[in-house]
């Protein structure tokens, strides 16, 4: 469908990053950037601004309302950004959180790339990083190509994409290897710890960004590890992800 529409956005919203003086510590931190798929605050308690009378992200919550952490939201209790157009499925929020501008093509949404140079005028979080020093990485257990992500990641940050084909040539997954999207979440979260712990080595600032996919609609995919405390599937997948980032998180505390 044809994404065409008179809009203000750019004129009265965007700031071009490129015009933006940044300025890093001496000793540079690092970032660890996870994109949980379809997570939102709908799936949260009531208590806190969410849909459900026992919420299916209690970790998520704990760690967005405790004041040792920031949470950024348009109310007092959980909350978030107005989605706009083209910011509303994967690569297209992908798009939006990294480089602050919706995803609007005028081909499918994911049959969208561009063969090496992806949405030239963007400036993205990458590109700032990639500028400044930092090592990029982008890990996920699906096929990078799909929706155009690894031409956008690798135009706009040179990351380097550790996706499912990236995993059959580590040999970390069989080549007949498929489930759900490519390889499912539990696996993600182990791989991005043996990464981790690999280009922690380096001593070199770097970026590394996770999307999950156990939490894809259309009723997500759930783990033979997982527990089974609601009625719906849906639910529990969301509940045993939301588990999975909290055991995640602890790890990169420690």
């Amino acid at each position: 469908m044809l994404q065409i529409k008179k809009t203000t956005l750019f004129e009265a919203y965007y700031v071009d990053p490129k015009s933006v003086s940044i300025e890093f510590p001496k000793e540079k931190k690092n970032l660890i950037y996870i994109f949980l798929e379809s997570v939102e605050t709908t799936s949260a308690s009531k208590e806190n601004g969410g849909d459900q009378e026992v919420s299916y992200i209690p970790n998520l919550e704990l760690l967005a309302t405790s004041k040792e952490n920031i949470n950024f939201s348009n109310t007092s209790k959980l909350g978030g950004a107005l989605n706009t157009s083209g910011a509303t499925w994967t690569a297209g929020a992908m798009v939006a959180q990294t480089a602050g501008i919706p995803l609007k093509v005028s081909i499918g949404i994911n049959n969208y790339k561009n063969f090496g140079e992806s949405l030239p005028g963007a400036y993205s979080i990458g590109d700032i990083l990639n500028d400044y020093g930092y090592n990029n990485y982008l890990i996920f257990g699906s096929d990078a190509d799909f929706g155009g992500r690894k031409d956008y990641f690798i135009y706009h940050g040179n990351y380097e994409i550790l996706d499912y084909y990236w995993a059959i040539d580590q040999e970390l997954i069989d080549e007949d290897y498929y489930v759900w999207w490519g390889y499912e979440d539990k696996k993600l979260f182990e791989y991005a710890k043996q990464k981790l712990l690999e280009i922690a080595e380096k001593d070199e600032p770097f970026n590394f960004t996770m999307l999950t996919a156990d939490t894809h609609f259309v009723d997500g995919y759930l783990d033979s590890s997982c527990g089974t405390p609601f009625e719906q599937k849906y639910a529990n997948a969301f509940y045993c992800s939301d588990s999975m980032l909290n055991d995640f998180v602890s790890w990169i505390k420690e």
